[in-house]
């Protein structure tokens, strides 16, 4: 992906972003684990759908009755990848500091093997 992509990418994010911890609990023995998501949000999802064919992962979510479209992004190791692209060019603190813990919990589980960025 071009850096100036990323960069286009990273600022939308910054103005319309969210990375989000989706907690699941898996029984006594494991307990709580959380796991991170990416959303972008946007009245015009165009350029959701941009961001889903420049990336080449995530998934608009449409609906012409809803106000808003959403980008979102599940998937673990896509989220890492996510987090790796954009994080350079990140302005706002608040959202480093979220992709910086998001992308710290990933690696801690193998999502930086193998990733190629």
């Amino acid at each position: 992906m071009k850096s100036r992509d990323r960069a286009y990418i990273a600022g939308f994010f910054d103005g319309e972003g969210h990375i989000g911890f989706r907690k699941t609990h898996h029984g006594k023995k494991s307990g709580l684990r959380l796991y991170p998501q990416v959303v972008i949000g946007q009245k015009d999802p165009t350029i959701l759908y941009w961001i889903q064919e420049v990336t080449g992962f995530g998934t608009v979510y449409h609906s012409p009755s809803a106000s808003v479209a959403r980008w979102q992004l599940y998937a673990q190791r896509d989220v890492y990848v996510f987090i790796t692209l954009i994080y350079p060019y990140v302005k706002c603190p608040r959202r480093r500091r979220a992709l910086r813990d998001a992308r710290k919990l990933l690696a801690n589980r193998g999502f930086d093997r193998d990733v190629g960025v």
